[in-house]
C-alpha cells in the first residue's frame, strides 16, 4: 500500500515505464525497466489469471480499480513475475 500511495503523488513515474500507452488489439504492452542499472525492454500480454468461482470474482494476485478501468498495477506485477521467473 505504501508504494501504491507513493506512486499516486507522481503518476508519471509509472506512466513512463509503459512503452505502449494505449490498449491494442494484440493485448501486448511494451515495458521499459532498469535492472541493475541497465535498461530492459519487455513485452507482456494482458492475460490475467482470474478466479472462476462466482463468490471470488476478480484477479487472483491483484485488484482492479474501483471503476474497473485501470489495470496498470496488475500489468506491473505481471512484469515483475516475468523478471523474477514466476509468481
Amino acid at each position: 500500500m505504501a508504494a501504491a500511495s507513493a506512486v499516486a503523488e507522481w503518476p508519471n513515474l509509472v506512466k513512463n515505464i509503459f512503452l505502449t500507452q494505449n490498449k491494442n488489439a494484440a493485448g501486448i504492452f511494451g515495458i521499459s525497466l532498469f535492472l541493475r542499472g541497465k535498461p530492459y525492454h519487455l513485452a507482456i500480454d494482458d492475460n490475467i489469471m482470474f478466479h472462476n468461482s462466482a463468490t471470488q470474482e476478480g484477479p487472483v494476485y491483484a485488484a482492479l480499480s474501483d471503476d474497473k478501468t485501470a489495470a496498470w498495477s496488475i500489468v506491473i506485477e505481471k512484469v515483475w513475475a516475468k523478471v523474477l521467473g514466476n509468481y
